[in-house]
């Protein structure tokens, strides 16, 4: 059963790159955030919800967007300690029962992404797949992966700021 699963995540993400690959071109769009929240911009402190701990042991900061996606409930932004400025955007999606079933969420809302340029797929197992558009320092990214429950991703990340992040807090 465990092989059929992954042969499953195999052809769905096949299915993914034959459908970007065949998507008309049209106009890309900068990485610039979402949810009301630009990367490289000062974090507006009266959204935050309060501090989490990401996985990494990244700390963000909760906040709740006035226009959420339908699928995702929990939304983050990665800030540089002392300037204060948005390094990363996290939306985490609601539990999924399978990584079939968040890869087919996945691949209904990766045109979301595809506005940025191409998705391509960087990462692929059973326990997690990776559809991203890279953009000079930028990325958005969509995950689908396998901790403690199966979740989808929708991530926005500015390389440089999360550098200087951690230069910021001394690491």
């Amino acid at each position: 059963m465990r092989g059929m699963g992954r042969n499953r995540v195999h052809y769905v993400a096949l299915a993914l790159l034959a459908c970007a690959a065949t998507a008309p071109a049209r106009a890309q769009e900068a990485i610039y955030g979402d949810f009301g929240v630009t990367l490289g911009q000062g974090f507006d402190q009266s959204l935050s919800l309060g501090r989490a701990l990401l996985y990494g042991n990244v700390e963000a900061e909760r906040f709740q967007p006035s226009y959420p996606l339908y699928l995702f409930r929990e939304y983050y932004a990665v800030i540089t300690p002392r300037t204060r400025l948005v390094a990363g955007i996290m939306a985490e999606s609601v539990p999924f029962a399978s990584i079939d079933e968040c890869m087919t969420h996945l691949n209904a809302v990766q045109s979301y992404i595809g506005r940025f340029g191409v998705p391509r797929m960087t990462a692929q197992s059973d326990r997690e797949v990776l559809v991203q558009v890279e953009q000079g320092n930028r990325a958005a990214y969509l995950r689908c992966n396998r901790g403690q429950n199966v979740r989808m991703e929708l991530n926005y990340v500015d390389y440089t700021l999360l550098r200087q992040r951690d230069q910021e807090a001394g690491r």
